[in-house]
Formats: C-alpha cells, sequence, structure tokens
C-alpha cells in the first residue's frame, strides 16, 4: 500500500527495522489461521530479510540505492521476580482449587445419606460433579500456564542467544511483569518510540521499518516524517473484512500515519515458504 511519493530520485538511504516481537509475531501468526495443514513456523531473521526486500522494492522509485544498516528487536525479557510471582499466584491457586476440590468430593460421598429419592439424589450429584470440574478445569489452566511460561523461558534463552550471535541486530529488552497470575510486556513501546527519535535526530537512519502496531507511536512517527523528513514504512496484518478484522494487529489511523504499509495478509505462498518452515504437529493418541 502506498501513501505517495515524489519524482525526485535519492542515491543513497539508509534503512532501519523496529521490530515489536510480540506484535510482529501476532501479526505474522495469522497466516496460519486459515491453514488447516501444513501450519508454519516462522523464522525471524528470513521475516526480516523479506521485509527489507519489499522496502527496496517500494522506494526503487525513489532512490537506486537502499542500505539495511541496523534492526532492533524489542520484547519483555523473562527474570526471577516475575517467574517467582507467577510462581506463587499460580500456587496459591491450584491449593485453593485442590481443597474446594476435597470439599466437593465429600459432598459426592455423602449423597447416599439423602432420601431415598433417585431424582434428588441424581439432580445433587450432577451440581457437584459440574461443580467440582469447573474447579479441575481452573486449576489445569494455572499449571498449564506455570508450565507455558517456564518452557518460554529456556525458549527465551535460546533466542536471546541467536539473535546476539547476528551481526547489525540488537536486542532491546525490558522485564516482564506478573500481575494477577498473568506474565505480561511493560515499557516496549516507550523503548521503541525513545530510539527511533533519537536516531532520527542522529541521522542514523533515513527510511524507519516499524513492525508493530502500537497506536502510541504515531506521535513519534509524525515528530520523525513532519519534523525530520524521514519515512515511515509499518508492517501489520489488516483485513477490511468484517469476519477477519478481529485477527487486525494494526489499525487504519496508524496505517494513515505513516508512508507506506507491508500487510502480511497480502504474502504469497511463495513468500510465506521462504520465510518459514513446517511446524512439526504433535500426534494426539
Amino acid at each position: 500500500m502506498h501513501a505517495g511519493s515524489t519524482n525526485v530520485l535519492i542515491f543513497f538511504m539508509k534503512t532501519t527495522i523496529f521490530d515489536d516481537k510480540a506484535n510482529s509475531e501476532k501479526s505474522i501468526d495469522r497466516l496460519n489461521y486459515n491453514r488447516t495443514t501444513d501450519k508454519r513456523f516462522f523464522k525471524i531473521e528470513l521475516l526480516h530479510k523479506l521485509v527489507f526486500q519489499k522496502t527496496q522494492k517500494i522506494l526503487s522509485e525513489r532512490t537506486n540505492s537502499v542500505e539495511w544498516v541496523k534492526t532492533y528487536i524489542y520484547t519483555g525479557e523473562y527474570n526471577d521476580k516475575a517467574m517467582g510471582m507467577l510462581k506463587k499466584s499460580c500456587g496459591d491457586t491450584i491449593r485453593e482449587m485442590n481443597e474446594l476440590i476435597d470439599k466437593e468430593n465429600q459432598l459426592l460421598q455423602k449423597i447416599h445419606t439423602l432420601s431415598e429419592n433417585p431424582d434428588l439424589k441424581a439432580q445433587v450429584r450432577s451440581h457437584v460433579t459440574s461443580v467440582k470440574e469447573r474447579f479441575e478445569q481452573h486449576k489445569r489452566l494455572k499449571e498449564t500456564a506455570l508450565e507455558k511460561q517456564t518452557r518460554n523461558t529456556e525458549a527465551q534463552k535460546n533466542f536471546f542467544k541467536k539473535i546476539r550471535e547476528m551481526n547489525f541486530v540488537e536486542l532491546k529488552t525490558t522485564p516482564l511483569v506478573c500481575r494477577n497470575g498473568y506474565i505480561i510486556q511493560k515499557g516496549v513501546d516507550v523503548k521503541l518510540a525513545t530510539d527511533l527519535i533519537q536516531l532520527a535526530f542522529s541521522n542514523a537512519y533515513d527510511v524507519a521499518v516499524l513492525m508493530t502496531g502500537d497506536l502510541d507511536l504515531k506521535e513519534s512517527i509524525n515528530l520523525i516524517r513532519e519534523k525530520l523528513g524521514k519515512l515511515v514504512l509499518i508492517l501489520g496484518y489488516y483485513s477490511s473484512n468484517p469476519d477477519e478484522a478481529k485477527y487486525n494487529t494494526i489499525s487504519r489511523d496508524l496505517i494513515n500515519s505513516c508512508d507506506y504499509f507491508i500487510n502480511t495478509k497480502d504474502f504469497t505462498e511463495q513468500e510465506i515458504q521462504a520465510i518459514s518452515t513446517a511446524k512439526r504437529v504433535s500426534k494426539q493418541n
């Protein structure tokens, strides 16, 4: 999608990618939603390469030389404090559910002391069993959440090691926090906005490619475009189809604030294959 261009041919343009990992992952994972088979595992380094190639093509009318100078990846980082709070929160809930489940089991054992009315017994047993199942489901959710975040901690260590071995790529992390039993990301948008402006003022780039959908960046985008003359491309998943709009990772308002929009929804099958591998599907017994 193209928001406007001029006929002035500029010889050299420095391009920097700013990747809000949590948002860009959602934008690219949307491509799996309509794939009943052959789900894909997307590789971040291949995605960045494709995005830069698309940037080159978009800017071909303006310049005959686009250089990819740097990539910044923004993400929340697991830490002992957040994981400790999560373990405590989940542990407290699991213990509470176990106590409630025990009480429901005791009630089930006492049903035989009720009157000989079989209908009443059946109603009480159904009610108690239903309540018990809800407690067990809530317990399983907390157990699963704790297991998932523990796996994610190890996966993140491997991801960070991989990224730190790559040239011209820099990790920008903020500590993940635990709120109400959930691990959430905080401060990434502020760090990205700060870098976007500071690097623009130091003339570190001519073109910013934003892989994010955070509307809070709109003012920063307006500043670097209107005051500093930078070009801004933005990537996200966007559909005007009401049935698909719930999967959007970016708003029309944010799209309109940039010079160009790269819609992951428009990625061709060839491009999808080029930036991914087939996911391993576990067999269910």
